[in-house]
């Protein structure tokens, strides 16, 4: 009786852990949903934005630094003319060509795998 006893209480445990371990993952799932649908809508937004200019902008990008040519004159970092006039937030990555590029001594990415 006691075997007995002893796993209906380490099912029981076990049982316990995959419930909490279900209810991280509805939550990760619902920040996922929480996410896409905030993705979504910036992306409907910038959708009509194009749409509503009457003729593509062109911008003026220094060939050495890609440094940007503000509306008055100015040179801009990318990163700060995304965020000024989009409102996006910014985050720096490698890609893969760059990657092996200029740090050949790191181990390739696997694939599906986010690079630094």
């Amino acid at each position: 009786m006691t075997g007995e006893r002893d796993t209906f209480d380490s099912l029981k445990r076990q049982v316990g852990l995959l419930k909490t371990e279900l209810a991280k993952l509805n939550q990760d799932l619902l920040r996922l949903r929480v996410a896409e649908s905030s993705r979504e809508v910036l992306i409907e937004d910038l959708r009509r934005a194009l749409a509503e200019s009457d003729e593509p902008e062109i911008v003026t990008m220094c060939a050495h630094c890609k440094g940007i040519k503000g509306e008055h004159g100015q040179w801009e970092k990318p990163e700060a003319l995304l965020t000024s006039r989009f409102g996006l937030a910014v985050s720096h990555g490698v890609c893969p060509e760059c990657r092996h590029t200029h740090y050949p001594y790191l181990p390739p990415v696997a694939a599906g795998k986010a690079s630094c």
